[in-house]
């Protein structure tokens, strides 16, 4: 199954890991601003839409310095 890949989401900090059989199952590693492309169902997800719920403190302190009107939000949501 050569296209055969998969992908690790970390839950404590952002990162996105994506495994190929067509790469040796080398990783390729995904962070904040990156756009994952799964070849093999034809989708591509941002990394922001994958965390997109999820509340931490790797994901509040992203999100605040890109938009700091969103600090209060995240404080009152803890």
């Amino acid at each position: 199954m050569p296209n055969l890949q998969y992908m690790l989401i970390e839950q404590d900090t952002v990162e996105v890991e994506v495994f190929r059989h067509s790469d040796s199952w080398r990783p390729s590693y995904y962070y904040w601003g990156d756009v994952v492309v799964l070849e093999s169902v034809g989708l591509s997800l941002s990394v922001e839409s994958i965390y997109e719920r999820v509340r931490n403190e790797d994901v509040s302190c992203f999100l605040t310095d890109k938009n700091p009107q969103l600090s209060l939000l995240f404080t009152l949501s803890y």
